[in-house]
């Protein structure tokens, strides 16, 4: 069935949540039954190279899916998004790297902060200030006099959050 929501939108692409009659609609049906867990991953990243190059809604959805799934090897399949030539879908894949683990992605994120979009840059801060390690402290600090440009506000945020982070556990 395909929702009054989507007949509007004739002229757009559908978004996953919409159309039910798309493949794209069992990302929607798993999520709304709850089942979007590790197990969606594969599917999730079959939609998002479905959706590449096309709808860009329907990619921040996915990608946002993505995100979601717990599943440890979903941040390597958003961070390549991170480079991609749309601010909005940087930003997107920022966002949804921090919901996930970020083994392996933090130094990708470090980079992103300094991307020429705010939003992208605010993402990124926000993503690793909620789950990067104590690993990641000296990369983050080598950042802060880095000659490139970058934003010491979104860089500050993700130090603080994360030293914290760091200073709690190693207090148990």
């Amino acid at each position: 069935p395909v929702t009054q929501r989507t007949l509007a939108r004739s002229g757009e692409c559908a978004s996953p949540r919409l159309d039910q009659a798309a493949l794209d609609g069992l990302a929607a049906l798993a999520e709304r039954a709850g089942t979007l867990g590790p197990e969606s991953l594969d599917l999730l990243v079959a939609l998002r190279d479905r959706a590449a190059g096309g709808c860009e809604r329907q990619s921040v959805e996915v990608l946002s899916l993505l995100g979601r799934t717990g599943n440890a090897r979903a941040a390597a399949a958003i961070a390549p998004t991170l480079r991609a030539p749309s601010a909005t879908l940087r930003a997107a894949a920022a966002r949804a790297l921090a919901a996930t683990d970020l083994a392996g992605v933090e130094a990708e994120l470090v980079t992103a902060l300094r991307d020429g979009t705010p939003a992208v840059r605010l993402a990124a801060a926000d993503a690793l200030s909620r789950r990067a390690t104590e690993a990641s402290l000296p990369a983050l600090l080598a950042r802060w006099d880095a000659p490139e440009p970058i934003d010491r506000g979104a860089l500050a945020r993700a130090l603080g959050r994360t030293a914290r982070r760091a200073a709690d556990a190693s207090m148990t």
